[in-house]
């Protein structure tokens, strides 16, 4: 992971390039942007700063099951794990957050447990 600084440094080089590309005949201008030939040396040092630039963005995990009715499966699961996983390991396994998962907890405990009819 890059700096603040290192970032500008990099950015003030690709500037610095493109300022030496000046008329180069691989270079075009285009309405929203600056085109540089990837076979001119110049548009090889630019791609290798840029793709220093580039950060790679983490994988996104599924968006948590918010407002979301608990099926019954996930009931049975959080009322037979309740005491063999901690409350943020079955919340992530169940895709929920772990206050709804307290939650739900507490409902089931209150009504006295689970009732499945098949």
């Amino acid at each position: 992971m890059l700096t603040r600084e290192e970032k500008k440094a990099l950015r003030m080089q690709i500037i610095k390039l493109l300022d030496s590309c000046g008329e180069c005949k691989y270079r075009r201008k285009e309405k929203t942007s600056i085109t540089v030939c990837p076979n001119c040396s110049i548009g090889e040092k630019l791609q290798r700063l840029g793709n220093l630039l580039i950060v790679e963005e983490p994988k996104r995990q599924q968006p948590l099951r918010q407002f979301m009715r608990w099926t019954k499966e996930e009931e049975f699961y959080l009322w037979h794990h309740q005491n063999v996983l901690p409350l943020d390991k079955m919340a992530k396994r169940l895709n929920r957050s772990p206050r709804a998962v307290y939650l739900k907890l507490w409902k089931l405990r209150k009504k006295g447990g689970i009732i499945h009819a098949n």
